[in-house]
């Protein structure tokens, strides 16, 4: 997409933005070793829940649309 693309640090700000003229590459050197200090705050392997995520990993391509009674048309 043309534009409106950044990047987001683990503390949810946003450290650079893409213009919105056209394509564009948006370098940022991280620094990795702030995701440490939001893995001590956020405890990932207690709210981590994969079988929540089944639904989008599981599924291939698209299928027939759904009418209201749940039948494929």
């Amino acid at each position: 997409m043309m534009g409106g693309s950044c990047v987001i640090a683990p503390s949810g700000e946003v450290v650079v933005v893409a213009t919105p003229l056209g394509d564009d590459l948006v370098p940022y050197r991280a620094d990795m070793a702030m995701c440490d200090a939001y893995k001590r705050f956020f405890d990932f392997d207690m709210y981590r829940r994969p079988e929540a995520n089944r639904l989008i990993t599981e599924r291939r391509g698209a299928g027939p649309p759904i009418s209201a009674g749940g039948e494929t048309e």
